[in-house]
Formats: C-alpha cells, sequence, structure tokens
C-alpha cells in the first residue's frame, strides 16, 4: 500500500505538472489569442492583476494604461481576457441588447450573486430591470423632488451650521454628502429613510466599515469563496468573528435585508407606511405574463442592501471632488456663484429646483466635470464575446473571451480632452465632446439604473451649496491628488474645509 507521503508526492508533481502545460498552452501560438499583443507574464497568469490590484493597493487598472501605450488599442491582459482603447467600440461593447453578457469573476466582490451588480443571467436582468426602470425615469424623480429635497435642505442646514468652527477645526464636509445619499436613497428606493442626517450619524458604523471594504475590494473578488462562507453564517456568530470596523457594513446588510422579510410578512401594512411606489412592491408585482420572474428571497435582499450601498457612495466621492477642485481654485467658485445668484437671487423664498438649475450652463459644466475627473467607476467592466466573436480594430477575437474598456480611458482621452488631467469645466462650453466620450453612469443594459436620481442630487445640493457659501481648504485637510482603484476611485486623507457664507 502507498504511504501518504508517496501519495502525497505524486499529487503535488501532478499538480505542478498540470499548471506547467497550461501556462505552456497559455503562451503557445495554439491559444486563441495568441495573435494579440501584451506582456507575456499577464498572459501566462492571473497573478499579475492580483499583483497590482491585491498587493499594490489598485493599480491594475494604470498598468493596463501603460500596455496600451506600448502595445496598442488591443492588449491581452489575462490569460483569457483582452482589454479596448477604442472610443468607437464603447457603445458596441456596453450596448441595450445583452450581446456581450457579464462576466461572473470580476464582480464576485459585490458579495453578489442573484442582486442587481451581481446577476450575471441577461435574461433575468432584463425582465428585472424592465419593471424597475419607471422608478427610476427622469419623470419619477422630478415627482419625488419635494423628498429630495428634503434632505440636501438638512445636509446644507447641517454643513453651514458648522460655519463657526470650521474655521479653527476645519468641517469634514465629505461625511454629509454620505449621509444625504444614504437617507435619500433609502427614502427613494424603499420610502423610509436610515435617518443618518437627522440623528446627526456621520461617524456611524456604516461608514467606517465601508471605507474598510472598499479598501479591501479586490481581496474580496479573490476570496469569494469565503465570503459566501461567511453570508451562510447567522449574524450573531459573524459578529463575533468579523473585525468591529468591518461591522457596520454587516450589519448594515442585515438591516436591510430585515426591511425584505418585514415587507413579506405584511405587504398591505408595509404598503400603508409608503408615499410612493417603492422597489419591493414593484418586484414583487412584475408582469408575469411578459417572462417576469418574481425574485428569490435571497435576490430581494441582495437587491434591497445593493441599491443603498450603490445610491450612496459614488455620488458623495463626487460631490467630495467637485469641492476640492473648486477649493484649489477660488475662480471657479465665483462663477458657480454669480450665474446661481442670477437665477435664485432670494433662495428663501424663491427656492432652487432642479428644472431651473439644469439649465444653467456654468453649473452643468461644472458638474460634468466633477463626474470626469475621475469616472465613478473608473476601470473595466469585463464582458463575454458571444460564440460567433468580435473583431475590433481589425483584430478577431474569439468567442468566450473575456474583453472589457474602462471609462478612465474614454473620460481622459487626450484626441477629446485638451489637457485631459486639468480638472477645467469651460471645456463644456468651448468644446463639442463626443457622447460616447462621456460615460460617468456607464452605457446599454448594465449603465447606472439610478442615473437620473444622481443627477438631482448633485444639481440640487451644489446649486444650494455654491449660491449660500464658499469654501476653502483648511490647513489640517490630509485629501490627496492622487487616487487608487478600488472598483470606485478611493483617495487617501480627509477633506476639511472651511465654510463661509454669502450674503443674501
Amino acid at each position: 500500500m502507498l504511504s501518504i507521503f508517496t501519495v502525497s508526492y505524486y499529487a503535488a508533481g501532478g499538480w505542478i505538472g498540470f499548471w506547467a502545460l497550461r501556462v505552456l498552452y497559455r503562451l503557445s501560438p495554439f491559444h486563441p489569442l495568441a495573435k494579440v499583443p501584451g506582456p507575456r507574464l499577464a498572459a501566462a497568469t492571473q497573478l499579475v492583476e492580483f499583483y497590482y490590484n491585491v498587493l499594490n493597493d489598485g493599480q491594475f487598472i494604470f498598468k493596463t494604461i501603460e500596455w496600451h501605450e506600448k502595445y496598442g488599442p488591443i492588449v491581452r491582459i489575462g490569460p483569457n481576457e483582452v482589454h479596448v482603447n477604442d472610443p468607437s467600440f464603447y457603445n458596441v461593447l456596453y450596448s441595450k441588447d445583452y450581446r456581450f453578457p457579464k462576466s461572473q469573476g470580476h464582480y464576485r466582490f459585490a458579495q453578489q450573486t442573484e442582486g442587481g451588480l451581481g446577476n450575471c443571467n441577461s435574461r433575468v436582468h432584463k425582465s428585472r430591470r424592465a419593471v424597475l426602470d419607471p422608478l427610476f425615469s427622469t419623470q419619477s424623480v422630478l415627482k419625488l423632488e419635494p423628498r429630495i429635497r428634503k434632505y440636501v435642505d438638512l445636509a446644507t442646514t447641517r454643513i453651514g451650521r458648522n460655519a463657526e468652527n470650521s474655521e479653527k477645526e476645519g468641517f469634514e464636509i465629505n461625511s454629509v454628502f454620505r449621509c444625504m445619499t444614504v437617507d435619500i436613497i433609502s427614502e427613494y428606493a424603499y420610502s423610509e429613510a436610515i435617518g443618518m442626517l437627522e440623528n446627526e450619524r456621520e461617524n456611524d458604523p456604516f461608514f467606517v466599515g465601508m471605507d474598510n471594504l472598499i479598501g479591501l475590494t479586490w481581496l474580496y473578488s479573490w476570496t469569494w469563496r469565503f465570503q459566501d462562507l461567511l453570508r451562510a453564517l447567522p449574524f450573531s456568530l459573524v459578529s463575533k468573528i468579523m473585525p468591529e470596523d468591518v461591522l457596520g457594513v454587516v450589519a448594515f446588510q442585515q438591516q436591510a435585508e430585515d426591511r425584505v422579510v418585514s415587507f413579506l410578512a405584511d405587504t398591505e401594512k408595509a404598503k400603508a407606511k409608503f408615499t410612493h411606489t417603492t422597489v419591493f412592491e414593484v418586484l414583487l408585482n412584475g408582469n408575469q405574463e411578459k417572462g417576469y420572474e418574481v425574485p428569490s428571497l435571497n435576490a430581494l435582499k441582495e437587491e434591497a442592501w445593493g441599491f443603498l450601498a450603490a445610491g450612496s457612495e459614488t455620488t458623495a466621492a463626487a460631490l467630495s471632488n467637485g469641492i476640492y477642485e473648486a477649493c484649489k481654485e477660488p475662480s471657479l467658485q465665483q462663477k458657480l456663484y454669480e450665474e446661481l445668484l442670477a437665477e435664485f437671487p432670494d433662495p428663501d423664498s424663491d427656492p432652487i429646483t432642479y428644472k431651473r438649475a439644469v439649465q444653467l450652463p456654468y453649473l452643468t459644466a461644472f458638474i460634468k466635470e466633477t463626474l470626469r475627473t475621475p469616472p465613478g467607476v473608473p476601470g473595466r467592466l469585463p464582458r463575454v464575446v458571444p460564440k460567433e466573436g468580435v473583431t475590433v480594430c481589425g483584430q478577431f477575437i474569439p468567442g468566450d473571451t473575456i474583453i472589457g474598456m474602462s471609462s478612465i480611458l474614454q473620460q481622459f482621452d487626450p484626441n477629446v480632452y485638451k489637457n485631459p488631467s486639468k480638472f477645467d469645466p469651460d471645456r463644456w462650453i468651448h468644446d463639442k465632446i463626443p457622447e460616447q466620450s462621456f460615460v460617468p453612469f456607464g452605457k446599454g443594459s448594465r449603465g447606472c439604473q439610478g442615473m437620473n436620481l444622481a443627477w438631482a442630487e448633485i444639481y440640487l445640493i451644489y446649486a444650494n451649496l455654491w449660491r449660500k457659501y464658499s469654501f476653502k481648504l483648511h490647513e489640517n485637510s490630509t485629501l490627496v491628488d492622487g487616487w487608487t482603484d478600488q472598483f470606485i476611485p478611493k483617495r487617501q486623507g480627509k477633506l476639511k474645509v472651511v465654510v463661509i457664507p454669502r450674503g443674501k
């Protein structure tokens, strides 16, 4: 009988031999992607991505940009993955026809398999999106604008109340933006706000946990099986295992999931509380005659906390980015103020509305530039090439290949944007920017569903803030210019500002 040592020896040898042959095949001329240029090491193993994203804190997208400069518009960035830098192909890859389905592996960090971000089943996603889209249409946003303005007013008041103290200590304005966006998306989607602003929960454990999760995004994408195991365990047990600074998000997920359970327990009683049609109500009452399938309990839970997370963090980060850039160049603030003063000479008696704010050219230019540098999701969004394959820039890409593009390359294209690294709102007034070169919310069937809501939030809070206050960086502000890719941009440091009220 063979000893355990002998069996282990042969097993290890077989495993090593298998991977050696696999790497040789990936590098051989027989591989379907053999003719696609790119670094040999990246073609051999996905550990290159692990090195740059996990060990080097979200640097893979910047390495990919370097590879494009060296190899051209199509680069092989993994054993079975290519990355494209061709603006004309963006609307083809991210179209509305679901021709290129999502690639599951890249989105595992989201800890979702059935919710919006993690659901890679095109048929299910299409039918679910069809019933949810009306909730996030421009008409629906305008209808619920009074509810949105309620939280904008709370946030504006909260910022103004800290004006005096901000001279001494600096005011961390991003915390208010985060509270506001969480309250708006929870009120909008579930008709019941979390209460972050009213209860002044700027330092809520949820935000601490979210910061830690964002910093570990790519690690989660490599340890998804462990995450699935944790999610299968009771929350009471997980709370004893997980670090305290991560438990905030776990608890937040649990709260969102509890809402689903409460709704399902008594739907009529739950509906009576609502001021408008909600996500739960629509998901449970979609037209099944048109092929719609009511989501499972797990899918409803994932949608519940997925909407809250996705609908808050990116918008808050964009708002802070604009404040930061305007503090570095005060003349931008003066232009915004003069435009808003002319349109809203007395905002107390003539409230700022979305319909009027969206007509202001310089405010619009400033917001677009805020969303451009950097984009809300700067890195690649991988899709799967259909079986018949696709030709890009004269290069045939076979079916089942993973293919992706990155909005950072679209929105920093030097052929479109003069001096692309400079924050310059005037470019939107003087230059003609092609539609495919501005994609802050993505495009096609998987584009951001809450895009119209985000536009309304940004217009309303910016219009109120720039009309009533000016800002300057406090000496204790530590926010840096550079950022890393953690699916969303992550900057180091805290943005602390001095809030200066304007006269009427």
